[in-house]
């Protein structure tokens, strides 16, 4: 079932359609050795920093596309597409956002989600609604509503600016824009490709970590600057094994994607990625050491009965782990219900999952 879910959260996610190396950056070369697994990295690599168990009440039900956006001031923050929740810094619930519907002061659904810690509230982006709903972090309270038409994704990049994509058919001439909290843009990048037209499913997202917004885009990962521009970080070279534009994109052809590879979603600090991608019908989990371009473990998951991410060490038992956002270097996992009962067969059947930390410290 999880392999199956996850198969469909890859279809979610666009990757690049040329292959393309920005001069200086660190490469991570997909193309090598894509049909076996590696096992450099150790599961003594990872030292857990805390295992925390998410309680479970009424209003706290996590559901399994349910991930963390946020940890902050003693607070860890979690969505999925229809709720926010927020637990303290030992799991105990504290609030949440459930405001799915077709009011006014309602979301069809949970695109984006940033947290403002300053003014205590959470911006949820809904899509295809195209518009911006605050709410209190507090007690879920609505406060306030804008809309953003002909937007497909935005994101807070903190001192009030945002980052936005403008879907295809916007009158301005830009696909990727900056506003300031009054709204103004202040930065835009020229608008790169024209519509694509109605065969073509293009749904381009942000990446977070240690607070800054990132981008993938043309096999490179960017950092959005908060003033405006984008920052090159580290590159991903597929080889032949780029999928062509119309392959990738066109929904006619979804069948000729499993001889390219694609679906890439990262997770990363400053010297490791946890990179994700789907090629060959097989799941592939890849870490890298993007300071070296270096491969340090690769799992392939080739049917629904393989385990899906990294092996790793908790309370005698050997699970395995994925994380989907980075602190201060530090990365968390998400443990889905049936691992928490059992590590933690003491809380019976009804169970939340529950946030795994882990630091990476190679032995040297």
């Amino acid at each position: 079932m999880g392999i199956c879910i996850l198969f469909i959260l890859l279809m979610l996610y666009s990757c690049s359609d040329s292959p393309h190396v920005e001069e200086g950056v660190a490469t991570l070369r997909l193309s090598d050795a894509p049909n076996r697994n590696y096992q450099g990295m150790k599961q003594t690599d990872v030292q857990v920093v805390s295992l925390i168990p998410l309680e479970l009440t009424e209003h706290s039900i996590l559901g399994e596309s349910c991930t963390l956006i946020d940890d902050s001031l003693g607070r860890i923050v979690l969505k999925d597409i229809g709720t926010v929740y927020v637990f303290d810094s030992k799991g105990n619930y504290l609030s949440s956002i459930n405001q799915r519907g077709e009011g006014p002061q309602q979301y069809y659904n949970i695109f984006d989600a940033s947290v403002d810690w300053e003014a205590k509230q959470i911006h949820v982006f809904d899509y295809p609604s195209c518009r911006l709903l605050t709410y209190s972090i507090e007690n879920g309270s609505f406060a306030q509503a804008a809309s953003w038409a002909s937007t497909e994704g935005m994101l807070s990049l903190g001192n009030g600016n945002w980052v936005v994509y403008n879907t295809p058919n916007d009158t301005v001439p830009y696909d990727l824009s900056i506003y300031d909290k009054d709204g103004k843009r202040i930065w835009g990048r020229m608008r790169q490709t024209e519509n694509p037209g109605n065969n073509y499913q293009v749904l381009r997202t942000f990446y977070k970590s240690n607070n800054e917004v990132h981008i993938y885009e043309n096999d490179t990962i960017f950092r959005v600057k908060k003033e405006g521009g984008l920052h090159p970080l580290f590159c991903i070279n597929k080889g032949k094994l780029t999928a062509p534009t119309d392959v990738l994109y066109d929904i006619r052809k979804k069948q000729e994607r499993n001889q390219y590879i694609w679906g890439e979603s990262f997770c990363f600090s400053t010297r490791y990625c946890f990179l994700r991608f789907y090629y060959d019908n097989c799941i592939y989990s890849d870490v890298w050491d993007i300071t070296a371009g270096k491969l340090c473990y690769r799992n392939i998951a080739h049917s629904p009965a393989d385990k899906i991410g990294f092996p790793t060490q908790i309370k005698g038992s050997t699970i395995y782990v994925w994380p989907t956002f980075v602190k201060n270097d530090t990365f968390y996992c998400l443990i889905d219900e049936a691992t928490t009962m059992q590590l933690f067969p003491k809380k019976g059947e009804d169970i939340n999952p529950c946030v795994l930390k882990i630091d990476i410290v190679p032995n040297r």
